[in-house]
């Protein structure tokens, strides 16, 4: 069990304890390609997790019956060790718009054997408390379309 799935498991464990692990800077590399698709300078940010993001996921997409009812597959604890792998080598990046709270939004889709993994964050930003971060916001899966292979 790596970093990030010891810290999920943590989560699910003490729903209602507040935690928080940083995955560290954005690379030279992932700051590029986010900008790209966003008009924001994320120099200086971090990615975190954090248990609201864990819990969310869990709850929205962690029911088997819920997520074949929508054409999607149920998440599991090992698919949050792919987030690393999913913002490092992404099949796709976009913005997606802004959360309910006024969240800018960016999606990134990984197909791993014929499942296509979306990973969804937010960028949180707070001027006077020095933070700079993209925390998840949910993640899920489902069979990918046809032409989710094409292009």
């Amino acid at each position: 069990m790596n970093e990030i799935e010891e810290f999920v498991s943590s989560v699910l464990a003490n729903k209602g304890k507040y935690q928080k692990l940083d995955l560290g800077e954005l690379s030279e590399k992932q700051i590029a390609q986010i900008n790209e698709h966003l008009d924001i300078n994320l120099e200086g940010f971090r990615r975190v997790l954090d248990n609201s993001g864990v819990v969310h996921a869990f709850k929205k997409h962690g029911d088997a019956k819920a997520e074949v009812s929508r054409g999607q597959i149920v998440i599991t604890e090992e698919d949050f060790s792919k987030i690393i792998e999913i913002v490092e080598n992404p099949d796709k990046i976009e913005y997606i718009g802004k959360n309910k709270i006024g969240n800018d939004m960016i999606l990134y889709e990984k197909n791993y054997d014929l499942i296509l993994v979306r990973y969804i964050e937010g960028i949180r930003q707070n001027k006077k408390k020095h933070r700079k971060e993209l925390y998840l916001e949910t993640l899920y899966k489902k069979k990918p379309s046809k032409k989710n292979f094409e292009g």
